[in-house]
């Protein structure tokens, strides 16, 4: 393939992304408006307003809001940020079934230091010296040695 054929392709996935962008606020603009106006004259009209019971704008309100969330989430499900997030998600789940692979012989989890620890005085995990294995109790003796 050429660059210029490359670049092209690229253009138009770009503009095709940018349309459907201008498209979703156009989209959402009326939304907003329309919604607007329809809450105005319900809330005008004081007879019907105090009738109770639910008011009739909402039924507008929510199911365009249904289409309108529909309409977001296929134009913004592929943006940069959203397929990082894929990403970052995917890669985490690898290093997870890797890690818990390792005894099928498909990856190998990292060793274990075996070497013997003991508690500092402050209560922290230090490597123990061979003088501190001397005064330790047989049975610790039998499982570091």
């Amino acid at each position: 393939m050429s660059d210029q054929s490359i670049e092209d392709r690229v253009r138009q996935r770009v503009e095709k992304r940018t349309k459907q962008r201008n498209a979703f606020m156009m989209h959402l603009i009326a939304f907003v408006i329309t919604n607007a106006v329809l809450w105005m004259l319900y809330l005008s009209d004081r007879s019907q307003g105090a009738k109770g019971g639910l008011p009739w704008p909402i039924y507008v309100t929510f199911f365009w809001g249904i289409g309108l969330a529909g309409n977001a989430l296929s134009v913004y499900q592929n943006s940069g940020a959203a397929v990082a997030r894929r990403e970052a998600t995917i890669q985490r789940e690898i290093e997870f079934e890797r890690a818990n692979m390792g005894s099928d012989g498909m990856y190998e989890k990292p060793k274990r230091d075996d070497r013997a620890m003991r508690l500092s005085d402050d209560g922290e995990l230090i490597p123990a010296e061979d003088e501190d294995l001397q005064d330790s109790s047989p049975i610790r003796k039998a499982k570091l040695g």
